[in-house]
């Protein structure tokens, strides 16, 4: 009988504390990490006299992994809804499972020289709520031009 009432006496104590998996912020609103942001790139294209943005580009995102993966990155002329691509530049994801990679870019236009870019280091941020865009500017000397 004894035990009996040790045990009921000790049974709210051993229910635990009831906590769940949310944080209160200091305005004690809750809040949950919904993860980080997809690896993605835009890459402006521009004239390196003028400065005009160059629509007409071939982009090309090539990763220096096992696979060797090369991504095509279309232009986007228009506000496209997506959070990650900028307008005016060629975008593309980082489709790539790995948390530290090098890539390149090649640009390539008919009425320009064409611009490598290679071993450019990109570290997935894997912190909560991480923005993992990269944004690019590569400039395009036009052919029979003289330019820097």
């Amino acid at each position: 009988m004894n035990k009996l009432i040790v045990l009921l006496l000790l049974l709210p104590l051993l229910g635990g504390c009831g906590a769940s998996d949310e944080t209160v912020n200091e305005n004690d609103e809750l809040t949950t990490c919904h993860g980080f942001g997809s690896s993605s790139i835009n890459v402006e294209v521009r004239d390196s006299i003028t400065e005009n943005i160059i629509d007409s580009a071939y982009v090309s995102i090539h990763i220096q992994d096992e696979n060797n993966s090369v991504f095509e990155a279309p232009y986007i002329s228009e506000e496209d809804g997506n959070s990650d691509s900028k307008q005016y530049s060629y975008w593309t994801l980082f489709d790539v499972n790995e948390r530290d990679f090098n890539f390149g870019i090649v640009v390539s236009e008919p009425n320009y020289h064409s611009s490598v870019k290679k071993n450019i280091q990109h570290i997935v941020n894997t912190s909560c709520g991480a923005d993992n865009k990269v944004n690019y500017t590569v400039h395009l000397c036009s052919i029979g031009s003289p330019c820097l």
